[in-house]
């Protein structure tokens, strides 16, 4: 009974820290294409170790590359991003964000699918760029909607994102960015019913 009560205790303490840990549920990309992946978690967790994990193999923070894997804590935005080069289907799984704190690990997981296909939600860059006071524009096709991660949503059916306005065009929906601020800086996302695609303005 105590072994159960510990354990028990343990599971509550891990699934407490995913709330402080974000990113998105789902990604789909066709292979061969490079992904990033941004898990953006609270101030507390910053000196502490990052990594990413996924199939019994962890990929840390604190080592230059792996392979196709590369992942980077930015201290500064509070974020770290694992970004995987030349995706194979066989990356496809579940994988997990995790901060590495004493007698436990905080995390939260999402799902890569690897397509042979071309994905269904696709964006041309999942990195765009403005200057203050100016406008962004981002198209993601096969999107109903565009997110700010820890944030709120705006989209085809309604739902309101501050300076920005979202226009239906057929297959795409753009997304524009205007009289940007320093505060806009950060990881957005496109989805639709099945999946997220991250991008950083």
């Amino acid at each position: 009974m105590m072994m159960e009560t510990l354990l028990l205790m343990v599971l509550l303490t891990h699934a407490a820290g995913t709330q402080d840990i974000h990113t998105v549920s789902k990604i789909s990309v066709q292979k061969q294409q490079t992904i990033t992946i941004p898990c953006l978690y609270d101030q507390k967790y910053v000196n502490y170790p990052k990594y990413m994990s996924s199939g019994g193999v962890f990929f840390f923070s604190h080592h230059v590359a792996h392979d196709r894997m590369s992942v980077v804590d930015n201290k500064t935005e509070n974020v770290v991003t694992a970004t995987l080069r030349e995706a194979e289907v066989s990356d496809s799984g579940t994988y997990w964000c995790a901060v590495t704190l004493p007698g436990y690990d905080a995390a939260t997981h999402l799902y890569l699918q690897v397509t042979e296909a071309e994905a269904e939600l696709r964006v041309s860059s999942q990195s765009v760029s403005g200057y203050e006071g100016g406008n962004v524009t981002i198209r993601c096709h096969g999107a109903s909607r565009w997110c700010k991660i820890r944030g709120s949503c705006v989209g085809r059916d309604g739902g309101s994102l501050e300076r920005t306005a979202v226009h239906d065009d057929g297959d795409d929906l753009r997304v524009t960015l205007w009289q940007l601020q320093r505060e806009d800086s950060g990881w957005y996302y496109c989805s639709n019913e099945d999946s997220q695609m991250p991008v950083h303005a």
